[in-house]
Order: C-alpha cells, then structure tokens, then sequence
C-alpha cells in the first residue's frame, strides 16, 4: 500500500504542476496584480517592493526575473517566461522540502500537501504571483520537519530554520499557520530531552512568534487602508462561494472520515464535490478573476485545517488505503478541472484582447470593445497588459474602466517599457526617448 499511495501522490503532483505550467504557458502568471508586478520589475529593476511584510516572498519569486533584467534582457516574451519560472520553483522547492523532510516515513501524509495546492493554490491562481502561495507552500516541510518523530539532524535544522525565517515575512495570513508552528514546537521543546533538538524548537518557536507578530502588524496596518475591509469580507465570501463551501466541507469529512477509518464518512465527503460538479455542469459556472483573487483568503481559513488532519494522521499513523486515495484523488481532480477551466477563460480573453490591439489605433476606450463585461479581465492592468501583449510594437493600447484611479493620461507621461518595446508614431510623437515602430 505504501507503495501504491508514494505513486499516487507522485501522479497527482506532476499533474498539478502540469496545470500549472498550461497556466504559465498562457501568461496567467500576468493576470490581476501580476501584470503590475512584472512592469514594476522591468521599469524600477529592482523588486516590486509591495510591502516590507512580504518582501521574501518577492525575493523568492522575482529573483529570476531581476536577475534577467539586470543581465539586460530586453526580449518581454522571454522575461515572461523567466517570471513564470520565478512563481514555478517555489512549488518546486516547497514540494521537495517536504519529501526531504518525511524521508524515510511513509509519504500518505503528502496527499494534504496535495489537497492544500488544489484548494487554495488552485482557487487562487488567477494571482499566480500572490505572496500567499509562497507562504502557503513553504507551511508544509515547515511543518512536517516539526512533527517528524525521529530526531532532526542538524541539516534538517539548518533547513527548517531557514525556511521559518523566511516564512516570518510572506503574507499576512501566516498568522494562523504560525499559530500551529508554535504551538507544535512548544510541545516538541516540552517532550523532548535532548538538548540539541531543544534548541532547535526552542529557535523554531521564537521564529514562529516573529512571524506571528509581522502577520499581526499587517492585518492590524495594512499597506492599503481601504482593502482591509474588502479582504475581511473576502474571507466570508470565499469560505461560502461554490469553491469555497466545496473545498471546506470536504475537508472537514475526509479527514475525520481517515482519521477514525469510517468508509462511510469518507464517502460522504464527495457529496459537495458532487455538487459542485452538478452546478458548475448545469450554469456553466467558472471562476472569475474576482472570486479567484478573493480565494488567496482560504490561507487563512482552509490551511489551518488542512495542517491540524496532517498532523493528526501522521500522529496516528494512518496509512492511506484504496479508498482514501480514491476520494482525494476525485477531490483533486475536480480542482484542477476548475483551474483548467479558468486558464482556458483567460486565454479567451488574452487572444481576444490580443485581437482587439491588432485591429486598433491610438488609445482605444475599454467600454467600446468586447472586453468591456470580461469577468477575468482586472480594471487597472488593460493599458500594462496593451504594451506587454504589444509584440514588439505598441499601436494601440485598451484604456482601464474609466472608474479606477490608475487611469492612463496620454502621452507622454504613461507609455511604460520603452526599454523593452517600441512605440508606433501616433503614440509616441512627445517621447524622441522612445524607439519607434518601422
């Protein structure tokens, strides 16, 4: 069975990160605040900078990127690519932390890692370059390096003490998770006699309560006052939408169901699957942009829950068995099924818009064009997006929803990227700066 459930997990994985790279591969990695981002990048050559609470979450995943930028790479396709494999290393990374960290035990444990990625990861990569997936990859070898039942090495500690600095400055919503860490951490110092692995969670506490206390100056000051209260109502919304309601009702029976071997209970923790599909089939119900990005929230409320089953199968040790696999295999499929079908929206909407600049002159009105009702496209990054998705020369750019307050002026104060792209006549006239399309 061992075996059987090493195989399963190892399937299920390569098709999550298969997701994932078609995702990569269709620029979704641009989507919502990850457009902003990359031109950011490109203009300052320097990290993004969005706020000093997540600043290693954009060392982790804007290096690359950085780093090309600086090795004056001006190909934007390329720099594309280079920023999606920033975002893809994580996952990489994480992933192979925590086989690192269960060697030698038995790996069913991994299949919450993999229900974690489908749940929260998944729901919300229409902001593939979030910090929360950061800080939600990295929770899990962080927290199977603390729950291993055989002594860490000093390699292990070298590894997970690196990994929870990091962790103290990802995202807000590391507050809960951290809460586990630490509470974990001060039962191992509590129960264990050695003095080396005492010091070790002794560190491992200390560095859960620093990331406990960035998480609670963030939520408490965060960078933008007035998106406090939209992520508050987020968390609500996320929790009780169609994904949401799926992803937390199943979590909470297939875990008891494992944890107190009742096959029944496992069964019936496919009944809001079942229903999810039922619905998503009957209103042909994807995810928008909006309800993806509010998704980023269930690492406040899902993660927790996912962390508490993993240690309580690992403690207990069960093992997986046919039925086990069966059930979080369809749950994991149907989240991956979700997320294919908001990348094939997004490409929709990529070509669409991509059409739309081919066809177009000057400064083109969003309300004028098919995109104006678009439930993936994000309201401020229409003009950011124009000049990315360009092809070397900008002759048209789709203005943001006249209602946002980063509104393009006109030349010659917002035409962005010039190191990288050229601009067609009509567009550029003001800026003998900019290069200029043959």
């Amino acid at each position: 069975m061992r075996t059987r459930a090493n195989s399963f997990v190892h399937f299920f994985f390569i098709a999550i990160i298969a997701a994932l790279l078609f995702g990569l591969f269709s620029d979704k990695h641009l989507s919502t605040d990850g457009a902003g981002y990359f031109a950011r990048i490109l203009e300052s050559r320097t990290f993004a900078h969005i706020d000093w609470t997540r600043r290693f979450a954009e060392y982790l995943t804007q290096s690359p990127l950085l780093g090309a930028v600086n090795a004056e790479v001006r190909s934007l396709p390329l720099l594309r690519m280079i920023y999606g494999f920033g975002i893809l290393a994580i996952w990489l990374i994480a992933w192979g932390a925590a086989e690192f960290a269960l060697r030698g035990d038995a790996k069913s444990v991994l299949l919450f890692v993999l229900l974690s990625m489908g749940s929260i990861n998944l729901l919300s990569d229409s902001i593939l370059a979030g910090e929360h997936h950061v800080m939600v990859l990295l929770s899990w070898p962080i927290l199977f390096f603390i729950i291993r039942k055989s002594p860490l090495s000093w390699l292990d500690a070298a590894v997970l003490l690196g990994m929870l600095f990091l962790f103290s400055r990802l995202y807000s919503t590391a507050v809960a998770p951290a809460s586990i860490i630490l509470a974990v951490s001060l039962f191992r110092l509590s129960h264990t006699v050695s003095r080396e692995q005492k010091a070790i969670y002794l560190a491992s506490a200390l560095l859960a309560v620093a990331a406990i206390a960035v998480s609670l100056y963030a939520i408490s000051f965060p960078r933008d006052p007035g998106n406090s209260a939209a992520f508050r109502s987020a968390i609500i919304r996320s929790l009780f939408g169609p994904e949401g309601l799926t992803a937390s009702s199943f979590a909470v029976l297939f875990i008891f169901g494992w944890l107190l071997r009742r096959r029944i209970v496992l069964v019936a923790s496919l009944l809001p699957v079942v229903a999810y599909l039922w619905y998503s089939t009957t209103t042909g119900h994807t995810l928008s942009s909006g309800e993806s990005f509010g998704n980023r929230s269930l690492s406040l409320s899902l993660l927790p829950l996912w962390m508490l089953g993993a240690i309580a199968i690992y403690w207990k040790e069960r093992t997986a068995d046919w039925g086990t696999l069966l059930v979080s295999g369809v749950f994991i499929a149907t989240m991956i099924v979700a997320s294919l079908n908001s990348t094939l929206q997004w490409r929709h909407f990529k070509s669409t818009m991509i059409s739309t600049l081919t066809q177009s002159e000057a400064l083109v009105p969003l309300e004028g064009t098919t995109l104006r009702d678009s439930r993936v496209g994000w309201s401020w990054t229409y003009e950011v997006l124009s000049v990315i998705w360009s092809d070397g020369c900008v002759r048209s750019i789709i203005l943001n929803k006249a209602d946002v307050s980063y509104q393009l002026k006109g030349p010659p104060e917002a035409l962005i990227l010039g190191n990288y792209t050229c601009y067609e006549q009509a567009l550029s006239q003001d800026r003998p700066d900019l290069c200029k399309c043959d």
